[in-house]
């Protein structure tokens, strides 16, 4: 599946897709995305259809345990 993940805010908002497995965990994803960056240093927050609020993503949970499919948005933070 691909996700997208959305970094920085206005004008320095980036956007950037990200190919995983539908059975990846969070972690996974972290690995995958901006390789360069520490995984300890990267926090993914996902706002499904339900939540009015964005949570945080715990790194031994699957993408999928959060509502997360195929062209969902998640946003990153650089900690």
């Amino acid at each position: 599946m691909k996700v997208t993940i959305i970094s920085g805010r206005g004008d320095k908002e980036r956007k950037e897709t990200v190919e995983v497995s539908e059975k990846a965990s969070v972690m996974d994803l972290k690995k995958l995305y901006k390789k360069h960056v520490s995984v300890h240093r990267k926090m993914l927050k996902f706002q499904g259809r339900r939540d009015p609020k964005a949570v945080a993503l715990d790194d031994t949970k699957s993408l999928a345990s959060y509502g997360v499919v195929d062209g969902c948005e998640l946003s990153y933070k650089d900690l």
